[in-house]
């Protein structure tokens, strides 16, 4: 058994990662675990709010970040249309506007895999404990703390961690929350997504103004968050240059 870990997050994302970045960047250790064996393989998110650009400012991955961007969602904008071939694409507002009269920093766009290995990197650095490819079993809290049961996924090892705080970042489908007992509301499933991967270029006509994000007439959603990239996103994405 490992014993008195100061904080144990479960979940390898990005709020997962960022969570380690921080307990490590201010001198608390902590052990992170992820069922996956390494980080995102799909974009999944690209915008990043001016708000988290602070935070990864104060981190010192502001330059990092913007240096490996994929795509730029300030000079793109919002259209919709019928489908990706419609000749009368309305065009909405910018995507994310000038941020500069509210924060030292603008917004930035860098696809979830491309985000998470940056942050993982860091926290590492940090000298956090990052552990994929490892999932929590079971988890008791008491008290004191709590105790886990980790279960490595390449060689179905288990062990027992205790720790004086959880952090819960396993995503909308974990498992965690049901565990300890915690309980939702609300409204339910708001939307279901489907990724369709494909690399093909607009049609003629939208590649004198690439668009940012589409919104189809009906229940799909296209996006192009990185020109020139075949990248998953939304329902499907097209790869042209703008």
């Amino acid at each position: 058994m490992e014993n008195d870990h100061p904080v144990l997050i479960v979940g390898g994302g990005l709020n997962g990662l960022t969570a380690a970045c921080l307990l490590a960047h201010h001198g608390v250790a902590c052990v992170l675990v992820e069922r996956h064996p390494g980080t995102s393989i799909q974009y999944k998110f690209a915008g990043i709010s001016p708000r988290s650009m602070e935070i990864f400012r104060s981190l010192g991955l502001e330059d990092e970040i913007r240096a490996n961007r994929t795509g730029d969602q300030q000079g793109g904008g919002l259209a919709r249309g019928r489908n990706l071939s419609d000749p009368a694409i309305q065009w909405g507002g910018p995507a994310w506007p000038d941020a500069s009269d509210f924060s030292p920093t603008q917004p930035a766009t860098c696809d979830q895999h491309v985000l998470e290995p940056i942050l993982r990197r860091h926290a590492e650095q940090l000298g956090a404990d990052i552990r994929f490819a490892t999932e929590c079993a079971a988890v008791e809290q008491s008290e004191g703390g709590v105790r886990a049961r980790l279960r490595d996924r390449t060689t179905g090892t288990e062990r027992e961690i205790t720790a004086d705080y959880l952090v819960i970042a396993d995503g909308a489908n974990g498992r965690l929350r049901e565990m300890l007992g915690i309980g939702r509301s609300g409204v339910g499933a708001l939307q279901h997504w489907m990724n369709i991967i494909f690399d093909d270029g607009p049609a003629a006509h939208h590649r004198r103004q690439a668009p940012d994000v589409i919104l189809r007439d009906g229940p799909q959603r296209f996006r192009h968050p990185a020109r020139g990239r075949p990248l998953a996103a939304g329902a499907a994405v097209f790869s042209g240059q703008g």
